[in-house]
């Protein structure tokens, strides 16, 4: 071993990998949080294979119905009355440490729809890192009206058929979004 060089344990390999591939930071930046060389970091990240950085998948939130509880029903494009369903705003936060999370809705084909969401989700201490005025794409969709397709067209039918919104549904779940 050359004098004055430091070894480094796997732990300490594992986190400096960890902690380039998931945060912004940059190499020099890794190497000045952790004290060590930039060309060690370099090869500590190249060992695995690792230099693409993993990029969080989107998912992404209808506005009323699921973020906004929506128990008045539509009082027209900018008029939000209602309080978020419970545990939104820590779900997403949650969330929001693994994917980037987006929220969509039709009253954003307005701007003043779109600015009445964004004031909503500032008003209430909700965090997302897009408000879009088209569904983008993303890998989940959490809507109130949706129904999972599964292939079968016999089942879809029959679910679409059937389908209750979730407020219609027993009493608890208009407590729960009613925030009580």
């Amino acid at each position: 071993m050359k004098r004055g060089r430091k070894p480094y344990s796997q732990q300490t390999a594992r986190e400096v990998r960890e902690e380039y591939l998931t945060s912004k930071k940059s190499i020099a930046a890794v190497s000045r949080m952790f004290g060590i060389a930039e060309s060690t970091v370099n090869k500590m990240i190249e060992r695995t294979g690792a230099y693409e950085r993993k990029e969080k998948e989107t998912i992404c939130f209808d506005f009323d119905g699921v973020i906004h509880s929506y128990t008045s029903g539509w009082q027209g494009m900018s008029c939000i009355p209602d309080p978020p369903v419970k545990g939104t705003k820590e779900a997403i936060a949650y969330l929001r440490m693994d994917y980037i999370v987006k929220v969509y809705s039709t009253r954003c084909r307005s701007s003043s729809g779109m600015r009445a969401i964004k004031e909503y989700l500032a008003e209430h201490f909700i965090v997302v890192d897009e408000v879009c005025r088209y569904k983008p794409p993303a890998i989940i969709y959490v809507d109130d009206r949706g129904i999972q397709f599964n292939g079968k067209w016999n089942e879809t039918i029959q679910a679409i058929r059937s389908f209750r919104h979730w407020l219609d549904k027993p009493e608890d779940n208009l407590v729960q979004a009613k925030g009580n």
